[in-house]
């Protein structure tokens, strides 16, 4: 749970389905001050109604992402709802994202991501399933405004690659 923020900064699990994930990191943290997101109270089975934040459609914007300081996507069936929250309210707060996904969608994830100043650590020992990935995006400090391009590069560092990103930004946006 090291990549979760204390209180008082504020996690927000967008699409966060039944809850369970949430309420399992909610139990196991007092320090956690963590919120969800999704399209109607009735999926939700594990979580209290104080935590919870209704969108109207499966691509709607919870506006309480702009003062998260870490988003938490696990499973997007929707890849491109990362890339309107980023495009909406990725100059807030937010400082961190992390995505539970399969390796099938990697992709799809890293040329969204390619248009944004964030650093990706891939997490290999992360106890999940060989079909899993587990990602955190981190932005940059010192440009954390701008949309920047990726260089192909990849780092090790403890147990994770890590994916440098160029200070320029792209010739055109998303």
């Amino acid at each position: 749970m090291h990549l979760l923020p204390q209180k008082p900064a504020l996690s927000l699990s967008i699409r966060s389905g039944t809850g369970l994930l949430e309420s399992l990191l909610l139990t196991r943290s007092s320090t956690l001050k963590l919120q969800a997101v999704e399209v109607s109270k009735d999926i939700d089975l594990y979580l209290p109604d104080e935590v919870l934040n209704i969108v109207d459609w499966t691509g709607g914007l919870c506006d309480a992402a702009g003062d998260a300081t870490m988003w938490l996507f696990v499973y997007l069936r929707f890849n491109e709802l990362m890339g309107r929250y980023l495009k909406a309210l990725g100059k807030g707060a937010v400082q961190s994202i992390i995505c539970l996904n399969s390796k099938a969608d990697h992709e799809d994830l890293d040329a969204l991501m390619q248009h944004y100043a964030w650093e990706k650590e891939i997490i290999t020992e992360s106890g999940f399933a060989d079909y899993e990935m587990l990602i955190h995006w981190q932005k940059h400090q010192s440009i954390s405004k701008h949309p920047v391009d990726t260089t192909n590069e990849t780092h090790e560092r403890h147990g994770t690659q890590m994916e440098p990103h160029s200070p320029f930004p792209p010739v055109q946006s998303l």
